[in-house]
Parts: C-alpha cells; structure tokens; sequence
C-alpha cells in the first residue's frame, strides 16, 4: 500500500518541515481557527509562492531550516517573520527558537533603561528577576527607572547590570 509520501513531489509529507509551511497556511486563510484573527485576520499572507507549492517553500528555507535542527533541535525550530506586521516571504522568515520568537512577539512591552532596549522577558533574563515581578511593578505604575533599580535583595543594580 503506497502512503501519502510516496505520492508527493518534495518528499517531506508528514515531517515537522512540511507541518510548519501547512500550519502556517493556515493560519492565514483558515478564518475558523482561534489564531486566524492574529494572522489573516490581520491581513498577513503566505507569498504566491509558498501559498501554491511545497517545493518554493523547500528550496527557499529547508537548507537554513537544516542547520538550525541541527543546532537548536527539531522541536525548538520555528519560522518567525521577522516583521511581526509582515507576511511570510523568504525576505521576511527565519527560523527562531521559541525563546526567540517569543521575543520577537507584537505584543511585548519593552522598556529603554541606559540606552538600551529590551521586552520585559529580556530584562528579567538579564536582571535576575521574575518577568512577574517587573510586570507587576509597571502595572502600579513605577516608572522604568524604578522597575530595573528596585532589586528584590537590595543590591544596587550596578553590580547586576553588564
């Protein structure tokens, strides 16, 4: 009995590679799933492309899609348009870790602190904190100065901060 991969031309029917391109046709044409009003709802598209043909998709990403497995893994290599506004296009995907691509989301709140800038995930990262407790600072409505400066232990954050 011949399968459904044996039928198709780029030979990747039913591996994570062919998943992610399907998944996110999807999200941008499928109005009845949950996350449509995030992508098409938003009027995000796939290119003519990738929308029409698997192999497009393959010969412009599986490549780089290859050497991140490699180096991150199969279950933590996602695309990620690179402009959260922008549609997916080989100018505008990647491929991300989820930590990267959470970062990189539309919704974050980043914060500018010594002329550098970060979403709040990022700051708790590199400040030891819980994002909750940065969160929860701003949402009394600290300023951002206070929100980085006031540590948990009561250490300046000049010894924290490199």
């Amino acid at each position: 009995m011949r399968t459904k991969r044996s039928y198709s031309k780029h030979g990747l029917s039913g591996t994570r590679f062919y998943n992610i391109w399907d998944i996110m046709k999807k999200r941008c044409r499928d109005k009845n799933r949950e996350c449509y009003k995030y992508y098409g709802g938003k009027g995000i598209i796939v290119c003519e492309e990738w929308k029409t043909c698997m192999s497009s998709f393959k010969n412009d990403m599986y490549e780089s899609y290859l050497e991140h497995v490699k180096e991150h893994g199969e279950m933590n290599t996602t695309i990620d348009r690179i402009n959260n506004n922008g549609n997916y296009c080989k100018e505008n995907c990647r491929w991300a870790t989820r930590k990267e691509q959470n970062n990189n989301f539309g919704m974050n709140k980043f914060l500018t602190y010594k002329e550098e800038t970060l979403n709040i995930t990022q700051w708790a990262d590199k400040l030891g904190f819980s994002r909750t407790t940065l969160y929860n600072r701003l949402q009394q409505g600290w300023s951002t100065k206070r929100t980085l400066e006031t540590l948990t232990d009561k250490k300046s954050i000049n010894n924290r901060y490199k």
